[in-house]
């Protein structure tokens, strides 16, 4: 589901009426880090409400293309808060071009998500609920077009994958139909849903939030939500090392330490806090970070620190025999911390 139990949160800055250019979301991830990245909801351009005595079908037409009505906005917003949002997210239930031309639309919905900083609160995935019912005509046009055939032979196509479209057809009954977009030869949205998507002026209902991504701890000292247990992952393959100095490049900038612990998965940590040490404390984590491979036999420790320079850093079990590993070594080496300074240095048991 979409919406977990969660209060309509407002957004008095969101609430005058806006452009919404939407495009295709992607999931990436980069480096040790767990990244979400999250998918953005697109929306659909209508003709305005004062053009309907012009667009507005004749009784011959009515069963192919909406009149154009005039809606109250207390009216939209019903529309809005009952649309049932979670059907965005899959594609098991789209309406094609047939049952979208005799389906009486007098609103359209857009579920779309996006990532929204809260002061002191961290990062969320919020659900932003949008309504409007100007300019039905020129929407359901697009939507009404058939799939392009491709041309014979094989087809050059970019690798991207299209998701279905995050809006809701409306109509007076209650009923809400999630139409498909039709594509072209690569699988795309067609041109003509495209360009209706970045002409529409929404209004927006209600933002919820769905999940927390960061923290605002996390925010503060640069640390991501997740990471590898990377002394976990190369136990097998990490060689010996002499130790030797972390951090080379620039010895007085301040350290960002992230403090992690294994839960489900043990090859994953989840964030618990975050330090960030300047001044003669970043000097003394360094030199506590020098020490030479560890004797065999060292288990696996439940939690452990990410301790970044800028670009380079160390991860480190904190407990255990105290083995760390440098980002700046090739193949990947061990090395060990001393567990007193850092435990003074982290404020740890």
């Amino acid at each position: 589901m979409l919406e977990p139990e969660s209060p309509d949160v407002p957004e008095d800055e969101d609430q005058r009426p806006r452009r919404l250019r939407g495009a295709p979301g992607r999931v990436a991830a980069a480096g040790g880090a767990v990244v979400v990245v999250l998918a953005i909801g697109s929306g659909l351009m209508w003709l305005s409400a004062r053009d309907a005595g012009r667009v507005s079908p004749s009784a011959d037409e009515a069963g192919s293309a909406p009149a154009t009505v005039a809606l109250d906005a207390a009216t939209l917003d019903d529309i809005a808060k009952s649309a049932p949002c979670d059907r965005v997210t899959s594609a098991s239930h789209l309406a094609g071009a047939d049952t979208v031309a005799a389906f009486p639309a007098v609103a359209v919905v857009d579920c779309r998500t996006e990532v929204k900083s809260y002061p002191g609160e961290g990062e969320w995935a919020v659900l932003v609920r949008e309504v409007t019912a100007d300019g039905l005509l020129p929407l359901m046009s697009a939507l009404t077009q058939p799939d392009e055939e491709g041309p014979a032979g094989e087809t050059a196509c970019a690798a991207v994958g299209y998701g279905p479209l995050t809006i809701l057809l409306a109509d007076r009954a209650g009923t809400y139909l999630h139409p498909r977009a039709p594509q072209t030869s690569c699988g795309a949205p067609r041109p003509a849903v495209l360009s209706a998507i970045s002409g529409l002026t929404w209004h927006i209902v209600s933002t919820t939030r769905i999940d927390q991504l960061r923290t605002e701890p996390s925010i503060t000292n640069g640390c991501e939500m997740g990471w590898k247990n990377e002394t976990a992952i190369y136990a097998a393959n990490a060689h010996d090392s002499r130790g030797g100095p972390v951090f080379t490049a620039d010895a007085d900038t301040p350290l960002h330490v992230c403090l992690y612990r294994v839960a489900d998965d043990p090859q994953a940590g989840e964030f618990e806090r975050g330090i960030t040490l300047d001044g003669s404390d970043s000097r003394r984590l360094r030199d506590a970070l020098t020490g030479p491979s560890p004797a065999a036999g060292c288990a696996a420790q439940d939690s452990f620190a990410v301790i970044r320079d800028g670009g380079q850093w160390v991860n480190v079990e904190l407990g255990g025999c105290w083995r760390l590993i440098r980002e700046n070594d090739n193949p990947v080496t061990y090395g060990t911390a001393d567990a007193e300074e850092v435990k003074k240095l982290l404020g740890l048991p």
